[in-house]
């Protein structure tokens, strides 16, 4: 077999004899080596640094069974005959290749490289686990959202923000319960008020608004949470950044940033820049005074960020990128989950409401005044918590998680190789919905996991490989802990 330097694609190569690979790979002409002067198959998606690999690797993926790539043997009308199949028909996809391959791993093709779908709890545990260095967690997200192109550099190559909310949310999120209830109170006043009767409510419209303003008030301010047009501008942005993403991501990577120039979400953020430009400025130079500045999110990056970086631009970037992060998500899990408990409001409104009103009564045990509400009396709402959990099992906002990019070859302990390029996820929601983990799956039970033993009962923010719908291991989504504090505080106000 002869040694490989260059970008290369599984479906694709020569139909000329190279170390028995033709057989394998078609489609393309051969390239001739630079350092051996040896013609091989030219193969174009997979980067591999060392000129030194061998072929093995792409033999190894090639032996990875794939699903809905169409019986065309020919590499790239093989490709995109899979990436439409999995545009139009992914989770039937996803579900045929865990069915299949449970236990194992199979191939999707995406639309800018190989998905290998991971369908066990060994192999999954093993990449997860692998550094940062070999499976970037990063990069699908960069290239899901064309990060570079629609929120900025800085997001698509750091991650200094993310210990900040991961770990120094998490440790005073105590302190801000109060905050987040007196925003939810206000919001639903505003958006919805105290109706005498039945009255229509368009929850996609309150629920959004409602999470945009607590998230900023806890994260960047009362200030910003006040303004309307900055509130206006998260939730645009959100909505932006999605449409604009999925629009440039049809164009080669070479045309993107001409693309990105005719979509919505550069306008958006000249809109967000405008208002939120002078509050930013305002907390810079406070902190450069060396005067005293909210303990928040804003002032924790302009301490966490380098000199070069810490800029109105660098701030109001990652401000928005998090905001994102936690509107997008928790909105579209809460109101999944309160149209489920709209179906059977019999069955859910009294036990949630007795539960509710049981833990306030007990909250002085705890710390908290009349009407107060605790971090630690949140944890005892294990019914709601379970309402919520089951409802991202049935309806989560992806079919597969815990995505991975490969950077460098990866091995996992059967000798199975995942070349660069490639990247690698779980088969979330087959496994979410597999009856070997949960009794009749399909079936939404929204109290499933309130009737658990209490050292076995599952939360919505402990991950796993049955609940691993925002990923696993270090890095878990970082919005996640702070989506379950939002939905948990929502839910009594929204009942």
């Amino acid at each position: 077999m002869g040694s490989y330097g260059g970008r290369f694609d599984l479906r694709s190569g020569s139909r000329t004899t190279c170390g028995g690979i033709s057989r394998l790979l078609r489609g393309r002409r051969p390239f001739t080596s630079k350092q051996t002067g040896t013609k091989h198959p030219r193969p174009h998606i997979y980067y591999f640094s060392d000129p030194t690999l061998t072929a093995f690797p792409l033999l190894q993926l090639a032996k990875i069974p794939s699903i809905g790539y169409g019986p065309i043997p020919i590499g790239v009308i093989q490709r995109w005959y899979g990436t439409i199949n999995l545009m139009l028909d992914g989770r039937r996809l996803l579900q045929e290749g865990y069915t299949k391959h449970k236990g194992s791993m199979f191939r999707l093709s995406g639309l800018e490289n190989e998905l290998i779908v991971v369908a066990d709890q060994g192999k999954f545990a093993e990449y997860v686990a692998a550094p940062d260095s070999v499976l970037s967690q990063q990069e699908p997200v960069n290239k899901l959202l064309a990060v570079k192109h629609t929120v900025g550099i800085l997001s698509a190559t750091s991650t200094m923000h993310a210990p900040l909310v991961r770990i120094n949310l998490t440790q005073h999120i105590s302190r801000w319960v109060g905050a987040i209830r007196e925003e939810i109170v206000k919001s639903f006043e505003r958006e919805i008020g105290s109706p005498a009767d039945w009255t229509e409510v368009a929850v996609a419209d309150v629920i959004p608004i409602t999470i945009a303003r607590l998230g900023n008030r806890v994260m960047f301010g009362e200030e910003l949470a006040k303004n309307e047009q900055h509130i206006e501008n998260c939730i645009g942005f959100t909505h932006d950044l999605i449409v604009s993403a999925f629009s440039i991501r049809v164009f080669p990577a070479w045309l993107q940033g001409l693309a990105v120039r005719f979509s919505p979400i550069l306008k958006r953020r000249k809109l967000v820049d405008k208002v939120a430009r002078p509050y930013v400025q305002a907390r810079l130079d406070a902190v450069a005074r060396g005067e005293d500045a909210p303990d928040d999110m804003l002032t924790w990056l302009i301490h966490t960020y380098p000199e070069e970086l810490r800029t109105v631009d660098s701030m109001i970037e990652t401000m928005m990128f998090i905001n994102f992060g936690s509107i997008h998500t928790t909105a579209s899990s809460f109101m999944a989950a309160l149209y489920h408990i709209a179906a059977e409001p019999d069955k859910y409104i009294p036990a949630l409401r007795q539960e509710f009103e049981k833990v306030c009564r007990e909250g002085s045990k705890d710390g908290g005044g009349p009407g107060e509400v605790t971090k630690q009396m949140l944890g005892k709402l294990v019914k709601m918590d379970s309402i919520l959990l089951e409802s991202l099992r049935l309806d989560p906002p992806q079919m597969a998680s815990a995505h991975r990019y490969v950077l460098k070859p990866f091995t996992f302990k059967d000798g199975t190789t995942i070349p660069a390029g490639a990247t690698l996820c779980l088969a979330a929601s087959p496994i979410q919905n597999d009856p070997e983990y949960f009794e009749n799956p399909a079936e939404f039970d929204g109290f499933r996991f309130a009737r658990q033993d209490d050292g076995q009962r599952m939360y919505t923010v402990n991950t796993s490989l049955k609940n691993s719908t925002f990923g696993h291991g270090r890095h878990a989504w970082y919005v996640f802990f702070m989506q379950g504090i939002d939905n948990i505080m929502c839910f009594p106000r929204g009942l």
